[in-house]
């Protein structure tokens, strides 16, 4: 779903009302799971993760973003490996630690705005 609501955004329908929709409902989400059991069972959480980050960094309301941002660091920071990485928690028993050592990176980096996709 985050990764729609980002889709929509980058093909400039952020004003849609179904852009607005699915921004609320992941925006509720977020509220009613703030700890990821929810989305640790779901099928792609460090990519929703990321989608939700840089979607949210873009929506004109500053309390989604900080909500967002609280979520990703919160969440990613306690599943960080002793050395570093992202493993085995979330898709890392699917895809390996470096999809989501990578994508652990790219959220918690978006606050930065280095990246051309966090500049939309």
């Amino acid at each position: 779903m985050a990764e729609g609501f980002l889709s929509l955004q980058i093909v400039g329908a952020s004003n849609r009302p179904e852009t607005t929709a699915v921004g609320d409902w992941l925006l509720l989400i977020t509220r009613m799971d703030p700890n990821m059991k929810q989305l640790n069972t779901g099928g792609w959480p460090f990519m929703g993760t990321f989608a939700r980050r840089v979607a949210f960094k873009h929506r004109d309301a500053p309390a989604a973003e900080t909500e967002s941002r609280q979520f990703a660091e919160r969440n990613l920071v306690i599943g960080q490996s002793a050395d570093g990485a992202w493993t085995d928690n979330f898709e890392g028993r699917h895809v390996g630690r470096v999809y989501c050592t990578s994508l652990a990176v790219l959220t918690l980096a978006a606050k930065y705005r280095h990246l051309p996709l966090y500049q939309l």
